[in-house]
């Protein structure tokens, strides 16, 4: 995307905030470019830019923001770890994922049911089962919208690459079938909603750290 419901969060988050000192981590150097172009456009902010976050940072964040980027995650009790590690007790955590309501979650649901295969990305109601499991405190809000464009095959094909590449071949058919039920008239219309997560950093003592710990020991 192009990165503005990121930085309209990241605003009202800190808009009171005089100098910010940014660190952006993304594995896509595009992606991490488009960032870094919203940024610079902001006065008194220093940015830090890497691919790859460092579990070696000493650094405690003010504000972690992770918008639609944890849906590969399959260690939550890891991530959680680098949250610990990257926050202190005032910082505020916020997560933004999409549930099973969500229209292009609900189109790769589809396929994969189809398919025969497990649904491999993290829905938002993932994330709530760990967190009260955990016992993490956390609020969450939920946004609605809607995706509309014309339809044609142009657009379908586009769409379904978005949602489906990673378990597409190259080249290999793209079923446009599964974007019908949100055909009307001459567009598509698919409902989004999405959960954003501001969860407290309050879990430095709890078990699922310890657990880890005794795991790596384990390991060694």
């Amino acid at each position: 995307g192009s990165g503005d419901f990121s930085f309209e969060l990241f605003q009202r988050t800190l808009e009171k905030t005089t100098h910010l000192h940014l660190c952006l981590v993304d594995p896509s150097e595009r992606y991490l470019h488009l960032a870094e172009q919203l940024f610079v456009k902001r006065r008194n902010t220093t940015l830090h830019v890497c691919r790859q976050f460092d579990e070696k940072d000493k650094e405690r964040y003010d504000l972690i923001l992770s918008n639609h980027v944890l849906y590969y995650v399959k260690d939550l009790n890891h991530l959680f770890g680098q949250f610990h590690r990257a926050a202190h007790l005032e910082s505020r955590i916020l997560v933004t994922l999409a549930g099973e309501k969500h229209g292009l979650q609900k189109i790769l649901e589809s396929f994969c049911q189809s398919e025969g295969i497990e649904n491999p990305f993290l829905a938002s109601e993932k994330l709530k089962e760990f967190l009260i499991a955990k016992k993490i405190q956390f609020e969450s809000n939920q946004i609605k919208s809607e995706l509309s464009f014309e339809d044609t095959a142009k657009h379908r094909q586009k769409i379904l690459r978005f949602v489906l590449g990673a378990l597409i071949p190259s080249g290999g058919d793209l079923p446009m079938e599964l974007l019908d039920p949100f055909q009307k008239e001459s567009r598509i219309l698919v409902p989004l909603e999405d959960e954003v997560f501001q969860i407290v950093p309050n879990f430095g003592s709890i078990e699922f750290l310890h657990d880890e710990k005794r795991q790596r020991k384990k390991i060694a």
